[in-house]
Parts: structure tokens; sequence; C-alpha cells
């Protein structure tokens, strides 16, 4: 058995609104506007449909000068660093106990490149990001994708989000699917699926 973690909000802890507020700045604008632009051509930007440029210009509405976007890029890619200590552990211990782990989460190359250098991740057995596989979650064909990769049938993964529907997306292709709330609760799922 596999278990296949996401990444935000499960072994990364959630933006912080202080992520928010600099980014906004830097942005020349109010944290509310800004943070519904933000998450409104997310999924383009995870999925490799938009440049750095075209997503910031996308959300400031105008043309931003190279230093802009690098600057914005920097603060974005800072803010989905912080570790979900808790959920380390989990990983740690998994892998301590010889089972297979990996990575997929829908994120843009920026974020893909520096979450690809976190020691913590390393010794997992490979990583996927939506920009690398040019489709997000929940798409069957990103599932599929990284089964095929992987070499493993359905049924022997255990796929852990924080998001509804991509547990229900997983599972649709035959994935065994946990939705993750809290790291306590995580172990104790696992455990289940595991025979322990």
């Amino acid at each position: 058995m596999l278990v296949l973690f996401d990444y935000g909000e499960v072994l990364s802890l959630p933006q912080q609104e202080e992520d928010v507020v600099a980014m906004a700045r830097a942005a020349g604008m109010r944290p509310d506007p800004f943070s519904r632009r933000y998450w409104r051509d997310r999924q383009a930007y995870d999925a490799g449909e938009l440049s750095d440029a075209e997503y910031w210009d996308g959300i400031t509405e105008r043309h931003l000068e190279p230093a802009e976007v690098a600057e914005l890029t920097k603060l974005d890619v800072a803010s989905w660093l912080r570790l979900n200590g808790d959920v380390v552990v989990v990983l740690l211990d998994l892998i301590d106990r010889q089972v297979p782990t990996a990575l997929l989460s829908n994120a843009p190359e920026t974020i893909a490149a520096a979450v690809d250098g976190l020691p913590a991740l390393a010794s997992m057995e490979a990583r996927f990001f939506s920009a690398r596989l040019h489709a997000v979650k929940p798409d069957p064909a990103v599932f599929l994708t990284v089964l095929a990769e992987l070499g493993r049938e359905a049924g022997d993964v255990v796929f852990v989000d924080d998001r509804p529907t991509n547990v229900k997306g997983a599972r649709a292709v035959g994935l065994r699917a946990i939705q993750f709330r809290d790291a306590t609760r995580l172990r104790r799922d696992l455990d289940e699926y595991l025979g322990e």
C-alpha cells in the first residue's frame, strides 16, 4: 500500500493572513479584492496554462514589471512553505516503517520547484505537481497518470487530501481516500488502511 499525500493544507499549513496582506500590498491592492482574484484563475495557473506574469497581471488587472512579478511570486512561494509539523511526523513514521509515500499537489511550477527542494519530503518515492501534469485534481487524468507513473493499481493507493472534491475524484477512479482534518485522525485512519 502506498500513501499519496496532498501538499497544500495537509503537509503544509494553510496560507496565513499576513501572507495575503503582504502580497496584496506588493500588488498595490486591498486584501479582500486581492484574495478573491488570487483564487479566480488559480486553477489555470496550477495547471501550467498561465505564466507567472500572466497570472499576476490578471490579479492586478495591469501590466506588471518583471521585478513586481518576481516579488509577488517570491511571496506566494514563501506563503506555502510552512510545513505542518504534526503531519510531517506521520509521514516520517510511514517512511521509517518502509511504507511507500508520494506527493500529488495542485501547484504552479514555482511552488513545485520549491516544494521539491524541501528536505522533509526528500524520502518520498515521487512528487507530482499539476503544473507538470498539465491538469489539476480532481480531473481523473491526474490520478490515472500518477498511478501509471508509480506502477500501482488504484486499490493499492491511499490518497490524503483536505478537499472533499479531490477525495471524491480519487475514489471515482478507484483509489482509497481519506479527507484530512488533523494529524491525529489521519494517523488513525491510515492505521486502519494499513492494517495496523
